[in-house]
């Protein structure tokens, strides 16, 4: 199973009444949740391997350049999940037992907020070891 596939079917199944088989709202939560996992990695890497003194020119062209790659991720989640809504329904509505679908939705709900949980951890460790 793709982790990724699997949520933005349960999200785009959640929201299906508002926004139909285009999902723009799974599509949404799909790149939030890629982003801020690239965005966790840039933060860490950067922590341990970016001199003090060199992290100001990061962090200055880093919003941009986040920016930029934030709406690339939106863009290149957009057209690939285009239309899969349906194959996803076929392939996880009728193979799941219900404790599959409740565990599963535990996951999905952990890999929505585990990348803000990594960040407010990283920034707690990284403050009392600055």
């Amino acid at each position: 199973m793709k982790l990724f596939d699997y949520i933005f079917y349960r999200v785009a199944k959640k929201y299906y009444k508002r926004d139909g088989r285009d999902a723009f709202t799974a599509v949404l939560v799909v790149s939030i949740i890629q982003i801020e996992l690239l965005a966790d990695l840039f933060i860490i890497l950067t922590k341990f391997f970016v001199p003090p003194s060199a992290t100001t020119e990061y962090i200055k062209y880093g919003r941009i350049l986040g920016i930029v790659i934030a709406v690339v991720f939106l863009i290149i989640n957009y057209f690939y999940f285009k239309g899969k809504y349906w194959i996803f329904s076929n392939q996880w509505k009728e193979s799941e037992t219900p404790s599959q679908h409740f565990m599963r939705g535990c996951l999905v709900i952990l890999a929505i907020i585990s990348p803000v949980i990594i960040f407010i951890l990283f920034a707690i460790f990284a403050g009392k070891h600055s």
